[in-house]
């Protein structure tokens, strides 16, 4: 059995998601939160011209929300208010990363000293996948 020690010096690669489901800097946010939905992800890196630009989380798209004020019409309004506005309006510009060499321990670092829940993974200027605080966890605590 790998021990917790072993698992933290593996690289990040091991456990970052590579299928990435990205948007563009200007998609609606009322697309955007469909899109998040459908795939079930609380995390998307924005693109601009094929360069990561910013990242979305699902906090994000719920500061937007009137849920629980209006009752019923709250999707249409919702609806409403999100396609007023882009992802680039709403994202977080200029994300911090990961390098894709480093250990799940140097990551789990740098969660540690930051407020994020993810962080996009890149090989050079090139995206190439997003890791989770919720993906470390499972990582560590799996048998």
């Amino acid at each position: 059995m790998i021990t917790t020690e072993e698992k933290l010096d593996r690289p990040i690669v091991d456990i970052m998601t590579k299928q990435l489901h990205t948007v563009d800097v200007n998609m609606k946010m009322v697309d955007v939160r469909l899109m998040m939905a459908k795939w079930h992800i609380r995390h998307a890196p924005v693109m601009e011209n094929g360069k990561l630009v910013g990242i979305l989380s699902l906090t994000d798209i719920q500061r937007m929300s009137f849920s629980n004020v209006y009752g019923e019409d709250e999707m249409s309004i919702d609806d409403t208010i999100s396609d007023l506005f882009t992802a680039g309006m709403v994202m977080h510009k200029h994300p911090e990363t990961l390098d894709i060499s480093l250990t799940i321990r140097e990551s789990a670092q740098k969660f540690s000293q930051r407020e994020f829940h993810a962080f996009p993974v890149m090989q050079g200027e090139k995206l190439a996948g997003i890791v989770t605080t919720t993906d470390i966890l499972k990582f560590i605590s799996k048998p």
